[in-house]
């Protein structure tokens, strides 16, 4: 009797119930214990032996009705009951499918780990390029620009207009006082009219070049910059949850592993059942 003691549904104890009656399990027994010609000693049961020439069909529907299958669906035992003309014969069959039975069960865990594994490393892949082209648009775009970081110098920009602002107030205010009591060719106020048409002058460049109204403005290519570091924050985002989630795989994989427990082994049986 044997039980799949992992698998929380019944799938793999029917597709071993499946493979145990196969040509393939069939074709196993050849090779391991010459199954046809254990069951060509029964020459005192002429009508049960199984003759030399026999076609493969009817080899495989001869062990078929020798090796009988008894599947208790809720608890997932599979019941192998195994004939043979000698005791020892059908203990040997037995055994044999046992072993070739372990064998397919671990065949199909190494199979859907490695496709699983396989998928994920090439989904890693594919995130990783997306990663690196992420940041080779980012070199790109400042290259192209001449600029490292649009936000930092949009901020630097931007306090500077301030600054300007706050200086062109102060020299305003300083030429209404001198216009109370100095006459307009006064050499204070030329100056201070030369250094607040300065000001207006600087203060008109440096807004151009922050909101200037067309692609080449600080504005612009700060926006455009912060939607390409999106881009890479989103790309850097989905290669972690990628890598995090072909870990959880193989966790899930090694808890998962498939695997056949022998509940009682075949006995060698001390009387015959059949004739």
């Amino acid at each position: 009797i044997i039980g799949d003691l992992n698998s929380k549904t019944r799938e793999d104890i029917f597709f071993l119930k499946e493979y145990i009656h196969s040509y393939d399990m069939l074709e196993y027994l050849n090779h391991a214990i010459d199954l046809p010609k254990l069951y060509r000693k029964g020459i005192w049961d002429p009508f049960s032996r199984l003759f030399s020439g026999t076609a493969k069909e009817d080899i495989l529907n001869y062990y078929k009705s020798k090796v009988l299958l008894v599947l208790e669906e809720n608890s997932g035992v599979l019941t192998i009951a195994t004939q043979g003309f000698k005791s020892k014969d059908a203990k040997k069959i037995n055994d044999a499918i046992l072993e070739r039975s372990e064998w397919f069960l671990n065949e199909i865990s190494h199979k859907i780990a490695k496709d699983e594994a396989l998928f994920f490393e090439n989904q890693i892949k594919q995130a990783a390029k997306r990663v690196n082209d992420a940041k080779k648009t980012i070199i790109s775009f400042q290259v192209e620009n001449n600029i490292i970081n649009p936000s930092t110098q949009l901020k630097f920009g931007t306090k500077l207009i301030a600054n300007l602002i706050g200086e062109l107030a102060s020299h305003e205010t300083e030429l209404r006082t001198l216009s109370s009591y100095l006459s307009n060719n006064s050499p204070q106020i030329i100056s201070t009219q030369s250094k607040i048409t300065a000001l207006k002058g600087q203060i008109d460049k440096e807004s151009r070049v922050i909101a200037g109204g067309d692609e080449q403005a600080l504005n612009s290519i700060s926006l455009k910059f912060q939607d390409l570091e999106t881009e890479a924050k989103i790309a850097e985002q989905i290669y972690e949850a990628t890598v995090a989630s072909l870990e959880k795989n193989r966790l899930d994989s090694a808890k998962k592993f498939k695997s056949l427990a022998i509940i009682s082994a075949a006995i060698l049986p001390e009387k015959p059942i059949l004739p």
